[in-house]
């Protein structure tokens, strides 16, 4: 899955081959990319670091020249768990595995044994969960470019 990925990244010309970023990278200094047009689809290019994002099977190309691996049922499913785990507080021994599982599908590697640590098991709960709330803001924020602000007074009331 990776090196299929970056094989398609090489071949972007939006891709920057010297920071290994789609487009710009990110960053304070530069918190913004511009939309870009490539193949009919109207995109703005993610700034991530591709050598990082290609393992990861939840991400996308935001051209659509590659999906994400893991379909919807998945990350519907790792909602739930994180959703019933931290309602609860406990986590049992199936819901240790299934856990381990879903990091590895989402990260693009294989299943993780979690231990027993307490700390461990609720920071791969926490990392699972920012994942997929970055996830759904970055689909939230694709759809529609953010509008510039209206300088000036307001009008007077008479």
């Amino acid at each position: 899955m990776f090196n299929y990925r970056i094989e398609i990244c090489n071949a972007c010309p939006i891709f920057n081959k010297t920071t290994r970023t789609c487009g710009k990278p990110l960053s304070k200094l530069n918190p913004f990319a511009e939309w870009q047009e490539m193949n009919g689809v109207r995109f703005k290019p993610c700034g991530c670091f591709m050598d990082v994002k290609g393992r990861m099977a939840l991400q996308e190309c935001p051209a659509g020249l590659w999906g994400a691996v893991v379909d919807s049922n998945v990350i519907d499913e790792a909602k739930e768990l994180i959703k019933v785990i931290k309602e609860s507080g406990i986590v049992t021994g199936e819901q240790r595995k299934v856990l381990g599982q879903l990091k590895g599908i989402i990260q693009g590697g294989k299943s993780v044994s979690l231990r027993h640590c307490v700390g461990c098991v609720n920071k791969i709960v926490d990392e699972l969960g920012h994942q997929l709330k970055r996830e759904e803001t970055e689909l939230i924020n694709e759809v529609e470019p953010p509008q510039p602000k209206k300088r000036g007074r307001k009008p007077r009331n008479k």
